[in-house]
């Protein structure tokens, strides 16, 4: 029996045979794609949890043509359109950071007169600085996520997050 991972996060997407059998297409999920293929073990479930590693592969426009490892030609199909997993927990915590992206969606954003301003609701990626949308009633607030400037304080135990901003009430 494989180990199975104690918080699996999907990484990645393997989809249909390329052409070959052995050869699949595979989309990655990872911020920078080539990533993918830096996180060990990766996993796949289909009835049980199986460790999966890759011989080798080739980078196309928007995907991987990917070899994985110790299959038979017969075992191909159960490969198919199957969810890429990595075990969150063995992620390496960012020197003096103690949370992640996913740690802060649904925090409380106040600033510094406890003016409760929402909830966020998810994070932007943009080339300059991150934004995060806050969630109040039925309007979104956008506000960069910028540590020290704007984002002051982050307490993942009491989900609040303090920030420097004068709202438009």
């Amino acid at each position: 029996m494989e180990k199975i991972p104690k918080n699996p996060i999907i990484i990645g997407k393997i989809c249909k045979n390329y052409k070959y059998n052995k050869l699949f297409k595979l989309f990655s999920f990872t911020k920078k794609k080539k990533n993918i293929f830096k996180y060990k073990p990766l996993y796949i479930k289909n009835k049980n949890w199986k460790i999966i590693s890759f011989k080798n592969y080739i980078k196309k426009k928007n995907f991987f043509i990917i070899k994985i490892k110790n299959i038979k030609k017969n075992q191909t199909k159960l490969f198919n359109n199957e969810n890429i997993y990595f075990d969150f927990k063995k992620l390496k915590i960012i020197k003096n950071i103690n949370y992640y992206y996913k740690d802060i969606i649904e925090c409380i954003v106040i600033n510094f007169d406890n003016y409760k301003l929402g909830k966020i609701k998810k994070i932007m990626e943009t080339k300059l600085n991150n934004i995060i949308i806050i969630k109040k009633k039925k309007e979104e607030i956008l506000i960069p996520f910028i540590i020290n400037k704007i984002i002051k304080k982050i307490d993942i135990k009491l989900k609040i997050i303090k920030i420097k901003w004068i709202f438009n009430l």
